[in-house]
């Protein structure tokens, strides 16, 4: 894992690895890589861990969009963490988002917005030229 992702310090019992660029992404098999690992696509659960995952994201990544585990796919408007399949709680959605409809379903943070967050499609291809990467949140096991 260690070539393919950036680590995070550890918060809250969790570790956050950030990818080092996806020439594709799909959020069904973001969400199984993060799987093999022992983790999930990231949930932000609290302020705090937004602030500590946007920082970690401004800090290391040159992609221009970095997905979550949020999605309100099947239920527009309506966000869930996938993982957990509860209520996603969202912090600092840009101005303007989420915006319904236009067939997007998942969060990302995005440098077109300051790093808040935005809705984003839930795939890309390479040919559309999109500069991406995710967070697979990991839990610590405690000693």
């Amino acid at each position: 894992m260690a070539s393919d992702f950036y680590a995070s310090d550890l918060f809250q019992d969790h570790r956050y690895y950030l990818t080092k660029g996806i020439e594709i992404f799909n959020y069904t098999e973001a969400q199984s890589e993060c799987e093999r690992f022992g983790g999930y696509l990231l949930e932000l659960d609290s302020h705090d861990e937004f602030l500590f995952v946007k920082n970690f994201i401004l800090k290391i990544s040159t992609n221009k969009s970095v997905w979550t585990g949020a999605t309100d796919d099947g239920h527009e408007g309506f966000w869930v963490n996938q993982h957990h399949a509860r209520a996603g709680l969202s912090f600092d959605w840009y101005r303007t988002q989420p915006s319904p409809g236009l067939g997007s379903h998942c969060q990302c943070f995005s440098i077109w917005y300051d790093w808040k967050l935005e809705v984003c499609y839930c795939y890309y291809d390479s040919k559309q030229r999109f500069d991406a990467s995710f967070v697979c949140e990991i839990p610590e096991p405690k000693c």
